[in-house]
């Protein structure tokens, strides 16, 4: 009986369906994992927002590249989607204003580049919900942090600590000392004061030594 093509078409299909059918799960398994990862990444700096020196808040940051370049066809074509290339552009904006140096800058200047590093940083973080598909307007993101005066006002004094510190080490500071008390014991200075007195009594005013001769018992001679 000879085979037709319907026959070979049903034979193709029992021998390929189940390794479609597992290939079809490692994709689904792969976009799942990538998924989980941007929102990791959105989540930990949605968290570390108003502390964005912690170590969490850095790591996330240098995670974007890596998460958010697109995934690879057939193994070699990265393909990334317009709305992954809106996220990486914004983080390279922003990674490019916080590679400046500020060490001959005013403080005018300063206050001027973190008011942009917390508008380009609104930017990654705009652009990333609205490739995760969450509803995050700028306004929300900018305004709804919570960060206690608390936690402002330690992370202000450890940075003062900290650069006072350098510039000690550095030789451009000193340390202040006000000397305020001694250790005190008026048996020593009575002590002391005795002392100075056999002493003075001793000289004579054209500071000579006074010498008093005693005979010599007999019975010592």
């Amino acid at each position: 009986m000879p085979v037709t093509i319907s026959d070979e078409l049903i034979v193709g299909a029992t021998i390929l369906g189940p390794i479609l059918a597992v290939q079809a799960q490692k994709w689904l398994e792969q976009a799942t994992n990538k998924r989980r990862q941007k929102l990791s990444i959105f989540y930990t700096l949605m968290a570390t927002r108003a502390t964005r020196l912690a170590p969490d808040h850095v790591q996330a940051l240098n995670r974007i590249d890596l998460e958010f370049s697109g995934s690879r066809f057939l193994g070699f074509i990265q393909q990334q989607t317009p709305k992954q290339r809106v996220v990486s552009e914004a983080w390279r904006s922003y990674h490019d204003l916080l590679s400046n140096n500020l060490s001959d800058k005013s403080r005018e200047e300063i206050q001027l580049w973190g008011k942009e590093c917390d508008r380009l940083f609104i930017e990654v973080l705009y652009s990333m919900s609205r490739a995760l598909g969450f509803p995050y307007d700028r306004v929300l993101l900018m305004r709804g942090i919570y960060h206690p005066n608390a936690h402002s006002d330690l992370e202000h004094s450890q940075r003062g600590i900290q650069d006072n510190l350098l510039k000690v080490l550095a030789g451009q500071s000193s340390i202040k000392m006000d000397v305020v008390g001694f250790p005190f014991s008026q048996s020593a200075i009575d002590s002391q004061l005795g002392v100075q007195k056999s002493i003075m009594s001793a000289i004579t005013p054209e500071g000579e030594i006074r010498i008093t001769q005693r005979p010599i018992p007999k019975s010592e001679v």
